[in-house]
């Protein structure tokens, strides 16, 4: 598959083949600290509260093994920024 120009800067991983897998403790684990290392992050920017989310979130729930994060934000006026610091993360829009 050709990726489009916009496509040139997301990560090979992010079109990998998605597969369930069966649930992880570990899953837990990872998610609190990569919560932990999104709010540092993006704490400068006002983030308030950051969430694991996702199918990973739920215990013994067989999910894809990739850790879902959302941050709440009270405005939108450095959305540019934060989508930059964003990008030299794990961020894949």
């Amino acid at each position: 598959m050709a990726k489009s120009d916009d496509q040139q800067d997301i990560p090979v991983w992010a079109y990998e083949k998605i597969e369930l897998k069966n649930p992880d403790p570990q899953w837990m684990d990872k998610g609190n600290q990569e919560k932990e290392e999104l709010f540092h992050l993006l704490s400068r920017f006002g983030v308030k509260q950051v969430e694991h989310i996702g199918s990973t979130a739920i215990p013994h729930l067989p999910a894809k093994p990739i850790i879902d994060l959302m941050a709440s934000f009270s405005s939108f006026e450095e959305v540019d920024q934060i989508a930059e610091r964003l990008h030299q993360w794990h961020y894949a829009p």
